[in-house]
């Protein structure tokens, strides 16, 4: 997390330069509030592409056996090399869950 703040906060530092700075000032963020919507927002996305790789790897073993896989588990290591790991828990993810109906 914190080479993420870090790389987070030179890139702002270099897109955004005294604007940035000055703009944090206006909106009462500090600096350890802006690192923390950071983390926050990366966290959301790594679980969002891991949540993927999970939907899309389970989908494709339906095409090829007509059965759906009911736990991530199943998929390894036929299709998986390891169960995608939720980035804030750091535990492995437990469910495949698709909201729209198999195609």
């Amino acid at each position: 997390a914190l080479s993420i703040g870090l790389s987070q906060k030179d890139w702002s530092a270099a897109s955004f330069g005294l604007v940035g700075r000055a703009g944090s000032l206006f909106l009462g963020k500090t600096d350890a509030q802006r690192q923390a919507e950071f983390v926050r927002h990366n966290q959301e996305v790594v679980r969002r592409m891991r949540r993927l790789k999970l939907i899309l790897a389970a989908r494709a073993v339906e095409l090829e056996t007509g059965q759906r896989v009911s736990s991530p588990s199943a998929l390894v290591p036929a299709v998986l090399k390891c169960v995608p790991v939720d980035p804030e828990t750091r535990s492995p993810m437990t469910a495949i869950s698709v909201s729209s109906p198999p195609l």
